[in-house]
């Protein structure tokens, strides 16, 4: 199963990309948000972490910003008549955080925003994932006690700078997932993204 793709971007069709992979071109279908924050465009390069749905009659693929984004669309999987078009919708516009965070406080309406899901499909949400968090485990990032530099606490409202700072790591040679440490190591609530990745710079050149 394809789980990840890094390469040129071929074509741009709404929010389906064709994504060059050494010569392969894969199909894939992204957020709307996912592609507002990554300025996708043909000639682009991308790396996306990949859910591969397979049916009778057809392999479609999902693109994801990280990995952990894609635990969260997995688990949503899981509830009784979430499938991966609702789910991804899911995904992009509420956030992976806010959703488990959605999940603890029984927040239900969280979810009604989204098109495609009622209040009765947002309550089964909560319930059906309710004791399911603890499987979900971002690199020691997400766990059951809050603190000031749980992703739930300090990412709130801030998913686009984290975005725009793993984008400008990863354009100069870091990985992704490296770029998401070191962020959630430094970023804190109000930060300015000049400041947030001069900061990772520093430790990432430490470590170097």
């Amino acid at each position: 199963m394809i789980a990840w793709l890094k390469g040129q971007i071929l074509e741009v069709d709404e929010n389906e990309l064709i994504i060059d992979t050494n010569g392969v071109g894969y199909r894939v279908q992204i957020g709307s948000h996912l592609k507002l924050q990554k300025e996708i465009r043909p000639g682009g390069e991308l790396e996306l972490a990949i859910y591969t749905a397979v049916k009778e009659d057809a392999i479609r693929l999902f693109g994801f910003h990280n990995f952990f984004a894609r635990k969260v669309f997995i688990l949503l999987l899981s509830v009784n008549g979430i499938g991966p078009k609702v789910a991804l919708k899911i995904v992009d516009q509420v956030g992976p955080t806010d959703i488990l965070k959605a999940v603890k406080s029984n927040n239900a309406a969280m979810f009604t925003n989204v098109s495609g899901v009622g209040k009765k499909t947002a309550q089964r949400i909560i319930l059906d994932l309710q004791g399911k968090l603890d499987i979900l485990v971002f690199d020691g990032q997400f766990d059951r006690d809050s603190d000031d530099r749980n992703p739930q606490h300090i990412l709130q409202g801030q998913r686009e700078i984290v975005a725009d700072a793993v984008s400008a790591l990863s354009n100069l040679g870091f990985s992704v997932k490296v770029a998401e440490n070191i962020i959630a190591k430094h970023l804190t609530p109000g930060a300015k993204l000049d400041e947030l990745i001069r900061k990772c710079l520093v430790d990432l050149r430490k470590v170097g």
